[in-house]
């Protein structure tokens, strides 16, 4: 569902329009609709897990699908996600800091986020001009332009369409993303353009294929835009709708993201064409079908082998602003933080973080949340998660959150054993002691350090 933390970072992002957030679809598949907001949101990218090495071509069962409520393509795209290592807690008993092993769409996203910014890099280090560095001007890339030519270069995994709910626009791929001379891919040309658009006019673009366009395995174009944040609960969320075709030798117009018509629910379009000879001509047609403000911003990429551009030069980079309203819409204030759970509401799992830099007093002595987490006694605890201001900045270390369960890591062939969390624990399961019934709380609470050990033995993998 689109809800109200979708909409906020829908609306952050339109008002600082250079920021692009990844986020975990989630590890609930394989189900569909099974994506959890706010990966549902329009501007940002939303990131599904395959399996790593070799096997990078195989979807995780658990990795969340889509359609979202409205119907739009989610995740948006999949990485790897399977055994990443990753940064963990200070050792007790040297004070180094560590790593660790784990699975999951969380694990994807920031791989994805590392490649978002090397295209960033790519741009302000001006490679965009032939493939080497200082070919271009430096250019300071907007969300829109990153998040196109992450889409635009994703390849399709196997057992897959080119579109789906599943692997959304494939797996991340800089190699068929931005060509560069060494070390990449250099028979590949790269086209970007970032413009304006207003209602019901049209944007023309044309490209002539060269030489050899065999080397090319497909011309590939991708038009984003940054959409306003939508109403929670919308059933079209889209609010501005532009539209994206394009036609080889002026023949019948090619509709993006596998359509046979237009697209009017998302708000990033993708058109691949195969089999194209030297000096078919493409033209690209962006369309401002229905806008709610004076004109949009949009981006637009190709990578393929082709010649010159035949159209305008690309205007100077707008700085981080908004774009000026037709009519008036609400969103999320930029600087806002996101929306709060309600009063005796368990904060969302990827909200439910403590603050660490907080810190405060208890019986005249400097405390934070790692105080009340490991040392408190259950009556000291009680007694300080009762003050408004601790529960909001410790949520975590107050039981407020949902339960979760670190996750097992599955084997690296994707093969038996628990599938990774978030994982809530059943409230009413009680397990059979002795000395009597226990619930999942109170078996933590007791045997704590044994499962602690058992994790570190049993749960991790190595190489």
């Amino acid at each position: 569902e689109y809800n109200s933390d979708s909409a906020w970072f829908d609306g952050y992002t339109f008002e600082n329009p250079n920021f692009l957030t990844f986020i975990a679809a989630g590890n609930s598949g394989p189900s569909s609709r099974s994506i959890g907001a706010p990966a549902t949101a329009k501007n940002i990218i939303s990131v599904g897990a395959v399996n790593r090495g070799s096997n990078a071509d195989t979807l995780i069962s658990w990795s969340s699908r889509g359609p979202t409520s409205d119907g739009r393509i989610g995740p948006m795209v999949v990485a790897p996600g399977v055994g990443t290592d990753s940064s963990s807690a200070k050792n007790k008993k040297n004070g180094n800091c560590d790593t660790v092993e784990f699975s999951g769409t969380s694990m994807a996203t920031p791989a994805t986020a590392g490649a978002a910014a090397l295209v960033r890099q790519y741009f302000k280090e001006g490679w965009y001009g032939d493939g080497t560095k200082g070919s271009g001007a430096s250019y300071e890339a907007t969300a829109a332009l990153l998040k196109a030519v992450l889409l635009n270069g994703a390849q399709k995994i196997s057992s897959f369409n080119n579109y789906d709910n599943n692997q959304g626009y494939g797996r991340v791929s800089l190699y068929h993303s931005i060509p560069l001379k060494k070390g990449g891919n250099s028979k590949i040309k790269f086209m970007k353009k970032e413009e304006s658009i207003e209602n019901k006019k049209s944007k023309v673009y044309e490209i002539t294929m060269k030489g050899n366009p065999a080397g090319c395995a497909d011309l590939r174009m991708t038009l984003v835009w940054t959409d306003e944040a939508a109403q929670s609960g919308c059933s079209k969320c889209l609010v501005n709708d532009l539209d994206f075709t394009a036609q080889v030798n002026d023949g019948n117009a090619v509709y993006p993201n596998g359509k046979k018509g237009k697209d009017s629910k998302n708000n990033a379009e993708r058109i691949i064409i195969t089999g194209l000879k030297a000096k078919d001509k493409v033209k690209m047609t962006v369309f401002g079908a229905n806008l709610n403000r004076e004109k949009m911003d949009f981006a637009l990429v190709a990578v393929g082998c082709f010649g010159d551009v035949q159209t305008g030069p690309t205007p100077v980079p707008k700085p981080d602003t908004p774009q000026p309203s037709k009519k008036p819409v609400t969103t999320p204030a930029p600087n806002s933080q996101p929306p709060a759970p309600a009063p005796n509401e368990a904060p969302s799992p990827q909200g439910c973080v403590d603050d660490f830099n907080f810190k405060f007093k208890f019986k005249g002595v400097k405390r934070d949340c790692m105080w009340i987490f490991t040392e408190a006694k259950q009556s000291q605890k009680k007694k300080v998660c009762k003050k408004a201001k601790i529960k909001a900045k410790c949520p975590m270390a107050c039981d407020l959150c949902e339960e979760e369960t670190p996750p097992p890591v599955p084997f690296p062939t994707g093969g038996p054993g628990p599938g990774p969390g978030p994982c809530k624990d059943d409230k009413d399961f009680r397990f059979d002691q002795k000395d009597g019934q226990m619930s999942c709380k109170q078996i933590r609470k007791k045997f704590r350090k044994d499962i602690e050990k058992l994790f570190k033995t049993c749960w991790q993998t190595t190489d």
